[in-house]
């Protein structure tokens, strides 16, 4: 879906200090009481259902936060007689012709913090979409998006970053975001499910997250056809970088025993770099 990025051209936009226009509401620190729940301005999000069906909320204040005085907690529900309600918070009014907030930068990534308690099976995401309307073809496109996933738990408050990856040259006008503690991208959403996020921003990010500093074994090397990949936490997402800077290959494998084939690739380096689940980031040479 995505395409192909120069990994030099990102390195460069990553180190850049410049800050663009903000997330709305972005830490959290507003809300709007609705009398059964509440929800922060600028934000939608499912407690209108889960509180009136259910008598649960799907969306409420954390505390304490990772700044201020608020972040922001999601869940997944289970209302009787109605099933399982995935935790979504999404960035906009809901009445509004679009969703999401009038934008019309190319942030190089989206930042912020998070907790996590994800169920077994299930999976957690933040995501950002940027858009904008095709007046010819009467509809909106795609220009650029990122995503950071969560499994497992994540007990104290830790930065994540989502890496904005460009599909079009365009500015966008519209920006979307989604938190989700089921993101339906692996299994069953599990009632129970909770992420927490606070500080979102646009901009620069320093780095892609934090070095992942558990064990890892990568055989064999050079890799004939199968690089194995084996660590002691899970694998949420796997890139693969040639050395001309063009991204070769992706995957979501979402365990710690990863087989990648490799037999159609060319002979040459490569820099792995896969997100871990607990939202550190693996970097290694591969030789094919």
């Amino acid at each position: 879906m995505m395409g192909t990025l120069h990994l030099a051209a990102l390195f460069a936009l990553l180190a850049s200090s410049a800050v663009v226009a903000q997330v709305p509401n972005g830490g959290f620190e507003q809300w709007t009481s609705f009398g059964t729940y509440e929800d922060p301005n600028g934000w939608t999000s499912l407690n209108a259902l889960t509180t009136n069906f259910g008598g649960v909320l799907s969306c409420e204040q954390a505390v304490p936060a990772a700044a201020g005085s608020y972040g922001v907690k999601v869940t997944t529900r289970e209302v009787p007689g109605f099933g399982i309600f995935p935790g979504l918070l999404l960035c906009g009014d809901p009445e509004a012709p679009a969703d999401g907030f009038p934008y019309t930068s190319r942030p190089q990534a989206m930042t912020g913090k998070w907790k996590a308690a994800i169920g077994a099976g299930d999976q957690g995401a933040v995501v950002v979409t940027l858009t904008r309307w095709n007046s010819a073809l009467g509809e909106r496109e795609d220009v650029g998006a990122g995503i950071v996933t969560v499994t497992g738990t994540v007990g104290a408050w830790t930065p994540f970053t989502a890496v904005i990856q460009y599909t079009s040259t365009m500015d966008p006008d519209t920006a979307s975001i989604a938190i989700l503690s089921s993101s339906g991208l692996t299994g069953d959403a599990v009632a129970g499910s909770t992420v927490s996020v606070d500080d979102l921003a646009f901009g620069g990010a320093t780095s892609i997250g934090e070095a992942y500093t558990g064990l890892v074994q990568l055989y064999p090397i050079p890799v004939v056809d199968v690089l194995n990949v084996m660590t002691d936490i899970p694998v949420q997402s796997i890139e693969l970088w040639s050395a001309d800077g063009r991204l070769a290959l992706t995957a979501r494998p979402g365990t710690d025993r990863v087989e990648i084939d490799l037999s159609g690739m060319s002979a040459g380096a490569y820099t792995l770099v896969a997100r871990m689940a607990d939202a550190t980031v693996l970097r290694r040479t591969v030789v094919k």
